[in-house]
């Protein structure tokens, strides 16, 4: 079965007198929304709780110094809905909330941009690294103890998981126009970060990805460094400093 959620986008210029509210989230009911993103809400951070009633619930919300602009997203209170992180910016520009709505995992942002084109709100630079449990490429990320027993077990147990597992990897490396900077600087060396003894094979798994923008900013690399054979440690400089949300 096929489930429908509506979704709506909302500028609602304004949301400080309680009747202006009221109208809204009635509006919102009427029209059956589920979840909703509301821009230029005009209400500081103490005050955005009274953008909600019985049957809506902020989860997430940015708001201004002052009365002006404010992005929010309101949900139904009745949906299966699991937040698992939620932030913004700290200008009323933007906020995100990361779901898990019905088993189904997604993002949503609800933007407020300038009157005027600026560039610094669409150029947010991004770095994502972590255990990926995949390689990019098996034919250089994983060794092989070809002519063993325990290789061949790895062929037979593993490898049509494997590459379908690079396959969504790489997807998502070019969904997002990520790059991989260590094999961008080490395009022939081998250098893993895990050691399977059961099937005898050493394997890349740990990675740092980062958009094309932050390579010009990437001063030193410092690719694999080995503590332990089950801890590796990558390590990248570069004159951006994650934002805090």
């Amino acid at each position: 079965m096929v489930i429908q959620y509506n979704i709506i986008s909302c500028n609602v210029n304004g949301c400080n007198t309680p009747v202006k509210r009221i109208k809204c989230l009635d509006f919102l009911y009427r029209k059956g929304a589920d979840i909703a993103l509301i821009q230029e809400t005009h209400l500081k951070a103490k005050d955005v709780y009274r953008l909600q009633n019985k049957y809506y619930k902020i989860i997430s919300s940015s708001s201004s110094s002052n009365k002006t602009k404010g992005v929010l997203i309101l949900v139904k209170r009745k949906l299966n809905i699991t937040v698992e992180l939620a932030g913004g910016d700290s200008d009323g520009r933007w906020c995100f909330a990361s779901i898990i709505l019905n088993d189904i995992k997604c993002s949503i942002v609800s933007v407020y941009a300038p009157n005027i084109f600026d560039p610094e709100l669409f150029c947010m630079q991004l770095i994502v690294g972590g255990d990926f449990n995949s390689v990019i490429d098996p034919k250089i990320d994983r060794t092989s103890s070809s002519g063993t027993f325990y290789y061949y077990l790895f062929c037979m147990c593993k490898n049509s998981v494997s590459n379908s597992s690079s396959d969504n990897l790489n997807s998502f490396l070019s969904d997002l126009n990520l790059y991989d900077p260590w094999r961008l600087n080490h395009s022939k060396d081998n250098n893993f970060t895990f050691f399977s003894p059961r099937y005898k094979t050493f394997s890349r798994l740990d990675y740092i990805f980062i958009l094309s923008g932050v390579l010009n900013h990437s001063h030193f690399l410092l690719g694999v460094t080995g503590i332990y054979m089950f801890l590796m440690i990558y390590m990248i400089k570069t004159e951006y400093v994650p934002f805090k949300i």
